[in-house]
């Protein structure tokens, strides 16, 4: 197994995992700098409609920001990683149906965070754990973004999943500051959040008040 990165441990401070959907914003550069310049630690970028060359090439503006200004920011490309790869992002995150981790794990090599989405307990205890950093796992709660992608499975099965493997474990869907309490007391590492956080008024008081719930277990 890997020996998780530092800004994957337990004993993170920053416990958002931000997802930015590019497709939704009319100009999503303004969005993914408001959430490097509010020091989230970890931001995946994704998109269904975006070219891989025009999605690498946003993508790498973003890293250009992210090494200028010295922001700890690690930025994940969603399932695409000749995208991951050409614009040399920090790593990718991987849906059960692409590519696999562990072929990820050669293209990318040793230092890159490698995520997988799994939706049961059984895809949760069988994630490779010698090639990942972590899993996702969700979604938990009915989402506004993925409505019929999969069950919900509730934190009962949140906290069963995280009791499945050694890695650090993302809860997703449809968590807000009304809900997130809840999945970190199953157990999960860090919360992703995408509408809500969309909505909020200032970012880095959301991104502060979510670890400061995690924070207080």
């Amino acid at each position: 197994m890997n020996q998780a990165k530092p800004h994957l441990r337990p004993n993170n401070q920053n416990a958002l995992y931000a997802i930015a959907n590019i497709d939704d914003w009319l100009d999503p550069k303004v969005y993914v700098r408001k959430l490097v310049n509010a020091g989230v630690g970890l931001v995946q970028v994704r998109s269904k409609t975006w070219s891989d060359d025009a999605l690498a090439a946003f993508c790498a503006e973003v890293l250009d920001e992210i090494h200028t200004t010295g922001s700890e920011t690690v930025l994940l490309i969603n399932d695409r990683l000749n995208v991951a790869r050409s614009c040399k992002a920090h790593g990718v995150h991987l849906g059960q149906e692409d590519v696999s981790p562990i072929c990820a794990r050669e293209e990318l090599g040793p230092s890159a965070v490698i995520g997988l989405s799994t939706h049961n307990v059984s895809q949760a205890a069988k994630a490779p754990v010698e090639v990942l950093d972590y899993i996702g796992f969700g979604p938990v709660f009915m989402s506004p973004t993925k409505q019929g992608h999969a069950p919900t499975t509730g934190t009962d099965q949140l906290r069963a999943a995280v009791r499945a493997t050694s890695l650090p474990v993302v809860a997703i869907g449809g968590i807000t500051l009304k809900n997130v309490t809840s999945v970190f007391e199953a157990g999960a590492t860090f919360a992703a959040i995408i509408s809500d956080l969309a909505q909020a008024s200032s970012i880095e008081n959301y991104a502060a008040e979510i670890s400061s719930r995690r924070s207080l277990l």
